[in-house]
């Protein structure tokens, strides 16, 4: 979307993070889908419903690369920072694992096996995403506690348990956004 928006095809996805322009570029960007996910439409989800995303229930996420970024290439030499400020969002180093050090290329990955498929599925550089609270989350459930006294030293130790449960629910809002074609 940034070249055909700008014509700047020297912005690869190995090295979009250090160019000004198109970290602008990207913050305007995720700025107006924010925007967008708060009118009724079915663009954002898969399921073809018509829904809405108000601000309360917006969650954004983003990689801790592409605000370290921002931080450094917009805010620096910005007087007016609100205008091109990132909208509030959760950092994260990485979203799966570190692998053996935090390159671009492990942090900003995901190896997923689709319900139904036998073979996994990568995408990479993987810069930030955006959901209603309702589109997806994990349950604490079948909560437990168990107990082993100590005869001799006369403690007791408790070991709390419990197991998790996930949900995705594809008739909500979600937006993934990533640099280049995500492949």
């Amino acid at each position: 979307a940034y070249v055909s928006a700008t014509g700047d095809d020297t912005v690869t996805a190995d090295n979009a993070l250090v160019k000004p322009e198109f970290t602008r570029w990207a913050s305007m960007h995720v700025k107006r889908v924010l925007a967008r996910m708060k009118k009724l439409s079915t663009l954002f989800n898969t399921g073809g419903k018509y829904r809405h995303t108000p601000a309360d229930r917006l969650h954004l996420i983003m990689h801790s690369d592409f605000i370290a970024s921002a931080e450094a290439y917009l805010y620096s030499d910005t007087y007016h920072n609100e205008f091109v400020k990132l909208p509030k969002a959760e950092e994260v180093a990485f979203w799966q694992g570190s692998g053996t050090g935090f390159e671009w290329e492990d942090t900003s990955k995901i190896i997923v096996k689709p319900s139904g498929m036998d073979d996994v599925v990568t995408v990479k550089n993987i810069v930030g995403i955006a959901f209603d609270r309702d589109a997806l989350g994990v349950s604490n459930i079948d909560r437990r506690v168990t107990t082993n006294w100590n005869p001799r030293a006369e403690f007791t130790n408790n070991w709390y348990k419990f197991d998790a449960g996930y949900f995705n629910d594809f008739n909500e809002n979600i937006v993934v956004f990533t640099l280049g074609d995500g492949e």
